[in-house]
């Protein structure tokens, strides 16, 4: 089985193309293959510690995961009612 560079896996059976995936800057696919391996949705301060890129760039890359229907945003988090959560779709 080939892997494709920059493609999470489960890409295809969510109907993700590759295409779709080539789009993102590398900081975006950092953050969603973070998020894929997390047990739970994280907090943008938590994926910001997970990743060691800067929360400018965390929330730059969340964004465009967000409008391209990657990712969803919830608030409040449960560990911390101020910080929303967020996790793959």
């Amino acid at each position: 089985r080939r892997v494709l560079r920059g493609v999470p896996p489960g890409a295809a059976e969510r109907g993700w193309t590759v295409t779709e995936t080539n789009d993102l800057p590398p900081s975006a696919k950092f953050v969603l293959r973070e998020l894929r391996e997390a047990e739970h949705p994280l907090t943008t301060p938590q994926l910001v510690e997970r990743t060691d890129l800067p929360d400018r760039t965390v929330r730059d890359a969340l964004a465009r995961l967000r409008s391209k229907g990657f990712v969803e945003t919830r608030s409040p988090g449960p560990r911390n009612p101020a910080a929303p959560v967020h996790r793959t779709v």
